[in-house]
């Protein structure tokens, strides 16, 4: 095999082979394969509303250590995962209503977890890594890891957690992210990146007020936006990159 696991769950350092999503507009899925080998595609959750039963970030949770943390619903995918070398988890099947939908739904890295401590009961740390705990459930959905010790965030609750263990924040505004059957989705959920150095985004960063910030806090870390349709920024719960290429 030509590709390994990611050792740090959304950062890869090289080009991603294999990515995970939720069923995608086959616009979204032809633009992503021009990027990387292969989609994985969540299955629907029955026991979660129509909007947002098809998020992958409601379903699986990626660790360091090559583990992974699935829905039971998920059974399908457990066997692909193990073939590419994951540990796989599973856990009790999510559910609505809040906050049994998000019980997967945080970020852990070798670098540091963002969790709600009465929700992510799951969540595994380590030796010298960050924790920050918040009153927010939807972590992931409101979070884009960008690099070691930076992320994005709309959430101001999750961005003064992170500030406190000196990683870096950009913070924006909620709003101009489509979710069908809300006001508003999130910039977690509409975005993941595809390399060390590409964030993409379902639909078109400049449709965020704020896309001006964003690029710079990117430009930063040398993280160019990819547009991977032109439209509406929505959110279609997360894109997880799960290998990436060798060498």
């Amino acid at each position: 095999m030509n590709f390994g696991i990611i050792p740090t769950p959304h950062l890869p350092t090289g080009k991603v082979c294999h990515l995970l999503c939720g069923e995608i507009s086959k616009e979204l899925q032809n633009s992503l394969l021009q990027h990387v080998d292969s989609l994985l595609i969540t299955e629907a959750e029955s026991n979660i509303e129509r909007s947002l039963c098809n998020h992958a970030d409601l379903s699986v949770c990626p660790l360091p250590e090559k583990q992974i943390i699935l829905s039971k619903t998920q059974s399908n995918l457990k066997e692909k995962l193990i073939s590419l070398g994951f540990y796989v988890i599973m856990q009790d099947v999510v559910r609505s209503p809040y906050p049994k939908d998000c019980l997967l739904n945080f970020v852990d890295t070798a670098y540091y977890c963002i969790y709600n401590k009465n929700i992510h009961t799951n969540a595994i740390f380590r030796t010298d890594q960050k924790t920050a705990t918040t009153k927010q459930g939807y972590i992931k959905c409101s979070v884009a890891p960008i690099a070691p010790n930076a992320i994005l965030t709309d959430d101001p609750g999750i961005a003064k957690a992170a500030e406190k263990l000196d990683i870096q924040v950009c913070c924006v505004a909620k709003g101009d992210i489509q979710l069908q059957g809300y006001s508003y989705g999130f910039i977690g959920g509409c975005c993941g990146k595809l390399s060390e150095h590409t964030l993409a985004f379902c639909g078109n960063l400049e449709s965020h007020r704020e896309h001006k910030k964003i690029s710079e806090f990117l430009k930063q870390y040398d993280i160019e936006p990819i547009n991977l349709i032109d439209s509406q920024l929505t959110d279609v719960g997360s894109l997880i990159p799960l290998t990436q290429k060798k060498g």
